[in-house]
């Protein structure tokens, strides 16, 4: 990637914190914030300003919303801030005991209802979205997310929560345990249960421990 700098940059210690670089753009760290500015060259969904600016008037927990954004001379979005993620120490959601993942996961799915009341849809919910932090599961960057008037948004939506939750999440956090036997184990198993959520079906089969401890229980089986 290359940058054209009209003047002369010089970066030394006291210059921001940057917390992540990709092809859409780059996070700053700002005191107790952080602020992100995308590349002007990238190719970005035509309604990630409209996305945004919804996000921005809901009061979510456990997702992180932008605020005070920055919207340029075309109308784009150009920057936003939001708050800053202090990840807990090689925490995972698979680690969690299950009562308080349960709780997060019930939680998260209140908050997909208000989102989907809002016309926001979840396009590619994925598990480097997700970070465990001292206020719990917290899911962030809303690149892919989308606006839609579809009737069925909000089955949608529980869909991404399940799979992200039941399937994805576990597989990337559990490289050792063999992908086809995690997913059977919990989400093909979850499908057939005939509960209506995958937090309604851990909490059905778990009654103790965590998710990582139940899964590998069942691998020495």
């Amino acid at each position: 990637m290359k940058y054209n700098f009209k003047k002369n940059l010089i970066i030394n210690e006291d210059s921001p914190k940057i917390l992540g670089h990709g092809y859409q753009g780059t996070v700053f760290e700002f005191g107790d914030s952080a602020f992100k500015t995308y590349n002007l060259s990238a190719k970005r969904k035509c309604d990630d300003r409209d996305v945004a600016i919804r996000l921005s008037k809901l009061d979510l927990k456990h997702f992180v919303t932008p605020y005070s954004l920055k919207i340029n001379s075309k109308g784009n979005l150009s920057g936003f801030r939001m708050r800053l993620l202090n990840k807990k120490s090689k925490e995972k959601l698979t680690n969690m005991d299950i009562c308080d993942a349960i709780r997060d996961m019930k939680e998260i799915r209140q908050e997909t209802r208000t989102i989907s009341e809002n016309r926001i849809i979840f396009n590619d919910l994925q598990p480097h979205n997700v970070i465990i932090t001292g206020k719990g599961i917290e899911i962030y960057d809303f690149s892919a997310y989308g606006i839609s008037d579809s009737p069925h948004i909000i089955d949608m939506n529980n869909t991404e929560i399940d799979t992200l939750f039941g399937s994805l999440l576990l597989i990337s956090e559990m490289p050792d345990v063999d992908p086809i036997f995690l997913y059977n184990l919990i989400y093909a198993n979850y499908k057939k249960s005939g509960c209506s959520t995958i937090e309604e079906y851990y909490e059905k089969v778990i009654t103790n421990g965590s998710i990582g401890q139940y899964v590998l229980k069942k691998v020495k089986k």
